[in-house]
């Protein structure tokens, strides 16, 4: 199977769940992925490389429908979304494993420090995000409080460039 979908990254970490339990439920299945963020997939030993233009080789689209009941589902997290979908368009039974999403890191990744004075405390932090979900924001005066109110510990913040799109103001 190769799975696809090209939105967020914060959307293929809800994937990369999915992708996690297929193997665990059903390990005999070889699966890939085609996705907008290629790093999220890096060292992940779930994924076998497949070519699609094998014709044993089956795509499919993955979405995640449940979102859109977000405010009257209460059984069913984002994490969910995508092993649903993939049980409605196969007819398999995966079940959420473990409620967090699946990144492999490297060796390297591991031992190699992100500030020259690391210490093993640190949060990465996106504040802002696309225009269109201003809901998931949280304002940039809250986000400074915190990290002022955290001496103690580094903060990573990530995100895109600010673009028409996106807006991921900067936290000092």
């Amino acid at each position: 199977l190769i799975l696809k979908n090209y939105q967020c990254p914060g959307d293929l970490l809800m994937l990369s769940a999915c992708v996690r339990d297929i193997k665990k439920w059903y390990p005999h299945i070889e699966i890939d992925v085609r996705t907008s963020c290629d790093d999220i997939w890096t060292n992940n030993s779930n994924l076998t490389h497949l070519d699609e233009n094998d014709p044993s080789v089956f795509e499919l689209d993955m979405q995640y429908e449940i979102i859109h009941q977000s405010n009257e589902n209460i059984h069913a997290h984002f994490i969910h979304g995508f092993i649903e979908d993939f049980n409605k368009k196969t007819g398999f039974a995966v079940k959420l494993t473990s409620f967090k999403p699946d990144i492999h890191l490297s060796e390297e990744e591991k031992t190699t420090p992100i500030f020259e004075d690391q210490s093993d405390r640190f949060i990465v932090l996106i504040a802002g995000g696309k225009n269109d979900y201003k809901s998931k924001w949280w304002w940039k005066e809250s986000w400074t409080a915190v990290v002022k109110s955290c001496p103690d510990i580094n903060f990573i913040q990530i995100g895109r460039v600010n673009d028409n799109d996106h807006l991921h103001p900067e936290i000092k």
